[in-house]
């Protein structure tokens, strides 16, 4: 091979390296890349809003700080009114007001976007001078959210349909449509302490009273059913049924309305919903160291279609509600149906008149020392008087409420229990002749149940069986 060719073969290599390496070199090169753009158009806290302006086809609202009260208020809307969660979350998205993706280029018209005519318009001025403000258009087909543009952006980006949904609504979508405060606790009957019914569809207002928390008053008439959590009180004084106890109390709880008609009513607005011609008012008052011992009363009015127009007292706002379960509270479907129940350790004796005879009995258990108990004097076995008195205080209604008659005669049995409370007077039972083979049962000078007349047979002959010694039949 010739010198010639040897240096046309090494300019050649020499060539080829260096193109080679150009190539690397122009591969190795970062590629020119589109400026990120920032999602978030603020990160501030929700107390630098100074003020919020929306406006929307709903009419939309106005946010503002005042200092004296201090807080924010949402035009006339009385604060007790807002709904506190829905009115934070909207303040939380705005002051940190964060678009969800930036639309890619190039973009449509904006007629495709919604943003020609906007569905809302919202403005933000904050404490540090700051300024936003910034349209919201149509619906983003596949995921729901909502196209948004800033003011003096061309770009248009997706906004999260939440916190866009909120910004479409009016002052009334801020609302609270909790009528009543919400179940804090496990049950109703914990929840709340004393409740009362009336209305023109009930016979007699109802009166639903708590034992615990309750006065010395309240403690010594619940002696009559041992351990009553619950009494109700119409005509007469009963132990609450504590499953029907639980529906119509736990109703009362956490109403939620259709819709809020209206607020900040005078008086003469309110009467337009006929709400000085309730149907039912309910009056309760809630347990617990949250509660500052003042009755809520929730007044209802027929709006017809099974809804009710619904007020609450200290508001001047009224509700449409769905019918709850308390409107329909009947007095006989509350109450339990034992006459008397009370417990041993509470009484000091009890009387029975019957059959032409008198039982004086009396019952002690003091300390350590063995319990007794006895007849006109005359002890009996102990074991034997606890039957006894199971059978005694098993006396209950098996039926509804009955129309006493207006001179019943004299009573065919008598019992009364004597307490060992001074001042705590005897529970007086008497028991005349009814319907057939029953017996109208007077507690305390109300007669409203009756019980079937083999109660009576079966008490007498055990009587004389607790006397004689002899076994105590139980069931009647």
């Amino acid at each position: 091979m010739t010198a010639r060719r040897i240096r046309r073969l090494v300019a050649l290599a020499l060539s080829c390296a260096l193109l080679g390496g150009l190539f690397l070199y122009l591969m190795n090169q970062d590629t020119p890349r589109e400026q990120e753009v920032s999602l978030h158009f603020s990160q501030r806290e929700p107390q630098q809003i100074d003020r919020l302006e929306v406006q929307n086809a709903q009419g939309g609202f106005t946010v503002t700080y005042q200092q004296n009260p201090d807080g924010y208020v949402v035009d006339d809307v009385p604060p007790e009114l807002l709904d506190m969660e829905r009115f934070i979350a909207l303040m939380v998205s705005q002051a940190a007001l964060t678009a969800k993706t930036r639309v890619a280029q190039p973009l449509k018209p904006l007629q495709d976007y919604g943003l020609d005519a906007p569905q809302a318009r919202a403005e933000l001025t904050f404490t540090d001078g700051g300024a936003l403000r910034y349209s919201l258009g149509a619906k983003e087909p596949l995921s729901g959210d909502y196209y948004l543009q800033l003011d003096g952006d061309d770009s248009v980006y997706t906004y999260p349909a939440e916190a866009a949904e909120a910004l479409l609504q009016g002052r009334a979508g801020l609302i609270s449509t909790l009528v009543t405060p919400e179940l804090a606790v496990s049950s109703p009957l914990s929840a709340i302490r004393d409740a009362r019914f009336s209305g023109p569809s009930l016979d007699e207002p109802i009166h639903i009273i708590a034992v615990m928390g309750g006065d010395a008053q309240t403690r010594a008439k619940a002696l009559t059913f041992g351990a009553a959590t619950h009494l109700v009180e119409g005509r007469g004084l009963h132990e609450l049924d504590q499953m029907n106890g639980i529906r119509v109390l736990g109703s009362l709880l956490g109403i939620r309305a259709i819709r809020v008609l209206g607020y900040n009513l005078a008086q003469e607005e309110l009467r337009a919903y006929t709400l000085d011609k309730p149907a039912m008012t309910a009056e309760f008052t809630l347990a617990g160291r949250e509660s500052d011992g003042q009755p809520i009363a929730l007044t209802l009015a027929d709006a017809g279609n099974d809804t009710f127009y619904a007020h609450v007292s200290g508001r001047d706002a009224v509700y449409l509600v769905n019918r709850p379960a308390f409107y329909d509270a009947r007095y006989e479907d509350l109450i339990m149906r034992y006459f008397a129940a009370p417990m041993l350790v509470d009484i000091s004796g009890l009387t029975i008149k019957g059959g032409g005879s008198r039982y004086d009995i009396t019952f002690s258990r003091d300390g350590a020392q063995p319990a007794k108990a006895a007849v006109n004097g005359h002890p009996v076995d102990t074991e034997l008087f606890y039957a006894f008195y199971r059978l005694v205080t098993s006396a209950a209604a098996d039926g509804g409420l009955i129309t006493p008659p207006e001179a019943p005669g004299e009573p065919v049995l008598e019992i009364a229990y004597h307490y060992k409370s001074d001042g705590r007077a005897d529970d007086l039972l008497r028991f005349y002749p009814g319907t057939v083979r029953r017996l109208m049962v007077e507690v305390n000078g109300v007669a409203e149940l009756d019980i079937r007349e083999s109660f009576m047979r079966r008490l007498l002959e055990a009587c004389e069986n607790l006397m004689a010694g002899l076994p105590i039949e139980e069931v009647w």
